[in-house]
């Protein structure tokens, strides 16, 4: 199950984009309906694979507007999950009432239907969120305590909890910029380089198709029950982003991530390889 958030957070990362130009249009009283669904075939080395498909639904209603901000609230309504490692399958789907009782289920359910307030810039797209515990569809709530990675990842931008949901919803693209046009956005953090590059595709009928491509690597340390572990990380994205131009928010996001990483445990080293596909559309 540690070896399934390191690998999720990772893939996560692919998705992060801080909004620097333009202005966000939002009505008081709009809902957003946010569906995010990502699937991973993983070999963590040594014969062990894992398969996962998740799909989880937010609410998000704009309950406040001011001069400068949005108040956004943040509601995880369905979280459907499906885990195969080693012959074994866990699954969890929040609409079955007999799922309800089982470990996975017990701990999502405490994720379920609780509201977070985010506060979002309307000029910058950046996001602060009021709340002490938040989750979002490609890191659920128990890896705040079984992911040794936390630190590592959230220094990657791709693990920024309900900021993450909030913040993917908006994109606005550098005013200088037409069809055919490129830009790069690149960061290193605590021996973690990661570069994405953006380009227009087309723009029709005021909805841009932006294709970007990314890249995260880097080594680092952390610890396991007590154990260090040292780790090399390579990972590699490709996608697309639909974007109302006029409002600056996003209708689709699409990403397929390859990555490949080693952990040093202890003497041993241990090879990971993993491949992901990654929807969210969003509905106005």
């Amino acid at each position: 199950m540690k070896k399934l958030f390191f690998v999720v957070g990772i893939f996560s990362a692919a998705f992060s984009y801080a909004q620097k130009d333009g202005k966000i249009i939002l009505n008081k009283g709009q809902q957003i309906t946010i569906v995010s669904a990502s699937s991973s075939d993983t070999d963590m080395g040594m014969g062990m694979s894992m398969k996962t498909d998740n799909t989880t639904t937010n609410i998000l209603s704009v309950i406040a507007v001011d001069d400068k901000n949005y108040s956004i609230t943040n509601t995880t309504t369905k979280l459907k999950m499906s885990m195969d490692m080693m012959g074994e399958s866990n699954k969890y789907d929040s609409e079955k009432p007999e799922d309800k009782s089982s470990d996975m289920g017990k701990a999502m359910s405490e994720k379920l239907n609780i509201t977070d307030t985010a506060f979002v810039d309307k000029l910058t797209g950046n996001t602060v969120t009021n709340s002490k515990k938040t989750s979002s569809p490609e890191r659920p709530a128990q890896a705040d305590d079984a992911n040794p990675f936390e630190g590592i990842l959230s220094s990657m931008g791709g693990n920024r909890e309900g900021d993450a949901i909030v913040e993917g919803t908006f994109f606005i693209i550098p005013k200088d910029k037409k069809v055919g046009d490129s830009w790069t956005d690149s960061s290193t953090e605590n021996n973690m380089t990661s570069k994405k590059t953006f380009k227009i595709k087309s723009i029709e009928k005021d909805i841009a198709t932006i294709t970007v491509t990314g890249s995260i690597s880097g080594d680092g340390v952390t610890e396991m029950q007590g154990t260090s572990i040292s780790f090399h990380i390579d990972t590699k994205s490709i996608g697309e982003i639909l974007v109302d131009v006029k409002k600056c928010l996003v209708n689709k996001n699409t990403n397929e991530v390859d990555m490949t990483a080693t952990m040093d445990v202890m003497g041993q080293s241990m090879p990971i390889s993993s491949k992901g596909n990654f929807s969210v559309t969003y509905q106005y």
